[in-house]
């Protein structure tokens, strides 16, 4: 996932990349919360959401996942991408 191909790719969509760390224990309720929401009951990790810059419902990945997986999700977004509000939620230690 931290790779040059998303990095550019981000870059180039104006995609913001948000990383939540279970190693922060200030955090660690807020994002297991934030886990559970987005259909993780286990608080599995690592576990993505991947946010259209329309506001609609983020798609969820769990495991681990290529560049190429990333990118085509947020390409199925088609428009949604363009308004440079995207995110990508990252829980991982």
């Amino acid at each position: 996932m931290n790779v040059k191909e998303t990095f550019d790719y981000f870059q180039n969509h104006q995609i913001v990349a948000i990383r939540a760390d279970k190693g922060d224990q200030n955090t660690v309720a807020q994002i297991e919360a934030l886990l559970v929401e987005l259909g993780n009951p286990t608080k599995a990790i690592p576990f993505y959401a991947l946010y259209p810059g329309n506001g609609g419902p983020p798609q969820v990945i769990d495991g681990l996942i290529t560049a190429q997986q990333v990118i085509n999700q947020f390409e199925s977004f088609g428009d949604a991408t363009s308004s440079g509000a995207e995110q990508i939620a990252k829980a991982n230690k």
